[in-house]
Parts: structure tokens; C-alpha cells; sequence
């Protein structure tokens, strides 16, 4: 195939680079157009500088992790295809109504999201990819000697997701505070943000009838909508509080019975059995935590409605035991207790980790299998050439 130029408009996103070399080995030539930190992108695209930039440029079609309207407002002026792949759920969009021009190809790594903007909005051009990791990567990180700092039972990285949303129940009276804690052990049951989004609309924001507690659930954000995003927020600062909750239960509940340790930029007072590590470094670090753990936990923030997270997939392509929560696209690829372990309860995570963390042979053929399913189905190459395909110019990979 002859190369194709294409150009990426690229932010500090993990993956960043991975992207560009999967791109390549797919035969393109990638032009890089850096738009800033993710707040710095957000907020602050110059399309003048966008639309000078591709202007002459015959480029085959641009790229960005995450959609952006700004870009994808000037690539439909002069016609160049935009490809956007998620990297947030729920991804940022503004002016939803305008998801369906015709040069935008909008990717959400969780097929529900997807599914809400095909519904809601009608659009044709938005679909379903799930995220990619490099394993090669990550093994030329693990032929280094590991640590025996790395090595436990049971192991979690990731945030513990606690949030000064607390503070805002405290100004509602206690009818109000108690329904929205309703809805919060709702969520945790079912595992599902469906429920909570559907609550959390205009009406109901009106009936908390709080100018105090509105400014404090919008207070964690700082995108500059000039829409009241009060309703929306207020749904992802539930979901949050709720992930915190099912967290700190699961690690509370293992570290009495294992050697847990807790890798996270968060502590809690509730995990005096975990041994709290502090933050691990993605690239140089955490491959040696998700290899030595026998089990790696994750427990998917709530508004990630169906996706798999990338640190599950991190975990997996680390040759990793992953024990997760069940999310519904798992079962694209996936199999409970051949490649992955699903819990649907604190019991069944509870069981799955007091067998597994003794049988040794069982562990590592399930790892084994994970990884294998991630380095054929889930790099870069795979997913971004399943991206043109969808997005109908497969005729660039000739």
C-alpha cells in the first residue's frame, strides 16, 4: 500500500504515541498538529490555526482521541474526513445536534454511548470501537527483573474516586440528601447509570431547588458550555460517588483475608487492612503491578455504561489475572474463567479471589489466554484499521 498522509491532532493522552505508530504500520504518513493538555484543547482551539493547517493539504482524513467540535466544525467546511476514537466515558460532546455531519466518523469505545447518541440524536456516522494497548510495549518493559515491592494477592490501581460531593449533600435538607443517597445504592445494586442519568434532568434539578448545592456539584468542572450542564453533572458526580462506594467495599472486604496493596493518588480510613502505595508511573511501573498481582481488580467507574476500561486491558495485555466487574462488552471477546474473571457481586469477587489466588496453574493459563486475545484483537494496528473499515475507505489500506 502507498502511503496516505493523514493528520492527527494530538493532546496528552495516553496513547498518544501508540496511536501515530499503529497508524504507520497501517502505511499512512502522520502530520502532527499538537492542540495542548486536554483543558488546554477544551477550551482554548484556534480554528484559524486548524483551518490554515489543513488548507492544500489533500490529507486522506484527520484524526483526534476524543471529539472535538472546533475540529470537526472546520474539517466539515473544507471537507476533510474527521475521525474521533473515545478516550473519556462519557466523552464531552457540545452541539450534539451537529454529531451528523457528513465528513464526522465519531468512535465510543462504550457501545451503550453509541447506542444513546444513535437513538437521541439519529446520527449514522457514530459506532462502537473499543480501546487498544501496545503489548509489545509492555513486554519490552517486563524483561526488566521485577521488583518485589510489585509482587501481592490482590492488587488495585486506579482512583478511588473521592470527591467533595459529600460536601454538596450536606447543604440539601434531609428528604432531598436521602433520595439522592437512594438513587446512589440504586446504582450500586444494579450496576447501572441508565436509571441515574434518566433522573437527572431539568425537572429534577428544579425540584432540589438548591442555588448552593447546584454550585458545588458544578464546582469539580471546568469546560466553559455556556448550557446549564447542572443535570448532567449532577449525574456524573452520582455515578462517581457511587464508584467510591463500591471501591472502598470491595477493598475493605478483601484485605483482611489477602495481601492487598492499594496503588492510587487517594487514601481512605476504611482500608486499614490495605497497604496503601501511593501512585505507580503508567509506562515504567504499573506493567510490573498488573504481572506479579495473582489478581488485579477493577471495579468500572458507573458512567462507563457497557465499555471495557483501558486498565482492564492494560492488566490483560501485562499477562495479567484481571477480576472485574461484568460490563456487557466483554462478551464481544471474553469468556468468565478462561481469559477473564467477572463478579456480579462483593460475594463472587470475594470466592473468584480466595480460589484463584491459591491455584497457581489455573491463574496463569486464564492470563495467558487474556493476553492473547488482547495482543490479536486489541492493538493499535487492529483497531485502528477496524476504524477505516466502519468509516467505509478500506480503499486506504489497499
Amino acid at each position: 500500500m502507498g502511503q496516505k498522509q493523514i493528520l492527527i491532532f494530538q493532546w496528552d493522552s495516553i496513547g498518544k504515541d501508540d496511536v501515530v505508530e499503529g497508524f504507520k504500520k497501517l502505511g499512512f504518513a502522520c502530520d502532527i498538529h499538537y492542540i495542548g493538555s486536554g483543558k488546554e484543547a477544551r477550551k482554548e482551539i484556534d480554528e484559524d490555526v486548524v483551518r490554515a493547517r489543513l488548507l492544500g493539504k489533500n490529507y486522506a482524513f484527520s484524526f483526534s482521541t476524543n471529539y472535538f467540535y472546533s475540529l470537526a466544525k472546520v474539517c466539515n467546511e473544507l471537507g476533510v474526513p474527521y475521525l474521533s476514537w473515545s478516550y473519556d466515558s462519557p466523552m464531552r460532546v457540545e452541539h450534539e445536534d451537529k454529531l451528523s455531519m457528513d465528513t464526522n466518523h465519531v468512535f465510543f469505545f462504550d457501545s451503550k454511548e453509541a447506542e444513546y447518541y444513535k437513538i437521541n440524536y439519529g446520527c449514522k456516522n457514530v459506532y462502537h470501537l473499543p480501546l487498544a494497548v501496545n503489548t509489545d510495549r509492555f513486554d519490552k518493559v517486563l524483561k526488566e527483573e521485577a521488583d518485589p515491592k510489585y509482587k501481592s494477592d490482590v492488587s488495585f490501581v486506579g482512583r478511588l474516586y473521592d470527591s467533595t460531593f459529600s460536601n454538596a449533600l450536606s447543604l440539601l435538607d434531609d428528604y432531598r440528601r436521602e433520595f439522592l443517597l437512594g438513587i446512589t445504592d440504586a446504582a450500586l445494586r444494579t450496576r447501572d447509570a441508565e436509571h441515574v442519568y434518566s433522573i437527572c434532568n431539568q425537572g429534577f434539578v428544579d425540584w432540589i431547588d438548591n442555588k448552593a448545592f447546584c454550585d458545588a456539584v458544578n464546582a469539580d468542572f471546568d469546560d466553559v458550555s455556556t448550557t446549564d450542564r447542572t443535570a448532567y453533572r449532577l449525574g456524573i458526580q452520582l455515578c462517581k460517588y457511587s464508584t467510591n462506594k463500591e471501591r472502598l467495599m470491595l477493598l475493605s472486604m478483601l484485605g483482611p483475608h489477602f495481601d492487598v496493596k492499594l496503588y492510587s493518588d487517594t487514601s481512605s480510613e476504611l482500608l486499614k487492612d490495605v497497604k496503601e502505595c501511593g501512585t505507580v508511573e503508567y509506562e515504567g511501573e504499573s506493567p510490573f503491578v498488573f504481572k506479579y498481582s495473582k489478581i488485579n481488580l477493577n471495579s468500572t467507574y458507573l458512567s462507563i455504561r457497557s465499555g471495557i476500561p483501558l486498565r482492564c486491558l492494560d492488566i490483560m495485555g501485562c499477562g495479567g489475572a484481571l477480576l472485574s466487574n461484568r460490563q456487557k462488552d466483554f462478551e464481544l471477546d471474553f469468556e468468565d474463567k478462561k481469559s477473564v474473571l467477572l463478579y456480579s457481586s462483593m460475594e463472587e469477587a470475594f470466592d473468584k479471589c480466595e480460589y484463584y489466588v491459591s491455584h497457581d496453574s489455573e491463574r496463569e493459563k486464564l492470563s495467558e489466554a487474556g493476553k492473547k486475545i488482547v495482543r490479536d484483537k486489541y492493538s493499535y494496528e487492529y483497531k485502528l484499521k477496524e476504524m477505516i473499515k466502519i468509516a467505509n475507505m478500506e480503499y486506504l489500506l489497499k
